[in-house]
């Protein structure tokens, strides 16, 4: 007899998000990045201009969820 394995990964709510990050001209490879944060379901985008940002808004829409 063979036990069933069940992926427990798509048993959950999964949300998906873009990042798009973006290299200003003239920027040195230290500087920050800045991006967009984006949920393709609703279509909704949140810029956010450092590392810092980005993770205060993911905070942000797991609280919502």
């Amino acid at each position: 007899m063979e036990k069933q394995h069940t992926n427990s990964v798509a048993n959950r709510n999964v949300e998906n998000y873009v990042l798009r990050l973006y290299r200003q001209s003239g920027a040195s490879d230290h500087q920050e990045l800045v991006g967009i944060l984006e949920e393709p379901a609703s279509g909704e985008r949140w810029p956010f201009k450092s590392l810092r940002e980005l993770n205060h808004l993911l905070k942000a829409r797991q609280d919502i969820e």
